[in-house]
């Protein structure tokens, strides 16, 4: 089965990020190019997500 549903990297990101949001406590910033989390415990991550076709 086929789907022809285009997904951009933007819509993909912004998908991961409500679902981070359910299981973490921290501030989810998006500048973009990516999604930036700071933990409350002060760790702090970045996540790209790139089309590779």
């Amino acid at each position: 089965m086929e789907n022809s549903t285009v997904v951009s990297a933007q819509d993909l990101l912004m998908d991961i990020k409500a679902l981070i949001k359910e299981h973490y406590f921290g501030t989810f910033t998006n500048d973009g190019q990516a999604l930036h989390l700071v933990f409350n415990n002060g760790q702090r991550f970045e996540l790209k997500i790139k089309c590779i076709d």
